[in-house]
C-alpha cells in the first residue's frame, strides 16, 4: 500500500508516511502524544506513499507498553481513497437530484402561468378580427409563450419528471 519494503520501513521514524506540511506542521508528533496519553488514537488523513503520491488513509495507532512504560507504537493503516472517491461521487449525486427537484419544481409551477397566458392569448385570438393587426401580436404572445413551454420541457427532462406541455388548440 505504501510502496516501501519491510526493511525501508522498519526502525525509521512515524513520520515516514506524512506529507512535508504535515511534518512540518507536527501532527506526527501531535498523533504519537495523544495514542501514548490514551492507549490508542483513531484517525483519517492523507498519508504519502514511497513514490510520493498521497493516498487518504485511516490508521489506528496504539501505543505499547511494558510494565507501565512506554515501549513504542503498533499503526494499522488502511487506505480509503476509493471509498472516500465513491463518498464524494454521491455527495455529487445527492446534490444533482436536489437541483433536479428544484428545477422540476420550477418548470411545474412555470408551465402552470404559461397556461394562463395561453388561455388569454387565445381568448384574445378569437375576439380579433382576422385582418386585425392586433392578431399578429396575439400570434408572437402565443409563439414565446409556446417557446418558453419548450424551455419548461427541458427542465422537465432535467429532473427526470413527465413533460408537461400547455394545451392551446387555436394556436
Amino acid at each position: 500500500m505504501t510502496g516501501f519494503e519491510e526493511h525501508e520501513a522498519i526502525g525509521r521514524h512515524y513520520d515516514l508516511l506524512f506529507s512535508a506540511e504535515d511534518v512540518a506542521a507536527g501532527k506526527p508528533q501531535q498523533e504519537l502524544n495523544i495514542a501514548a496519553q490514551k492507549g490508542n488514537l483513531d484517525v483519517e488523513g492523507w498519508r504519502v506513499r514511497k513514490d510520493g503520491s498521497r493516498f487518504w488513509a485511516n490508521g489506528v495507532l496504539t501505543a505499547l507498553y511494558d510494565k507501565g512504560k512506554l515501549t513504542g507504537f503498533v499503526k494499522v493503516t488502511r487506505d480509503l481513497t476509493e471509498r472516500r472517491r465513491l463518498e464524494h461521487q454521491l455527495q455529487q449525486a445527492q446534490k444533482m437530484e436536489v437541483i433536479g427537484q428544484l428545477a422540476g419544481g420550477i418548470a411545474h409551477d412555470f408551465n402552470n402561468v404559461l397556461t394562463i397566458i395561453l388561455g388569454y392569448a387565445e381568448l384574445l385570438f378569437s375576439q380579433v378580427a382576422d385582418d386585425d393587426q392586433k392578431k399578429t401580436l396575439v400570434t408572437e404572445i402565443s409563439d414565446a409563450a409556446h417557446r418558453a413551454a419548450a424551455l419548461t420541457g427541458q427542465l422537465l427532462a432535467f429532473s427526470r419528471k413527465q413533460i408537461l406541455e400547455p394545451n392551446s388548440p387555436l394556436f
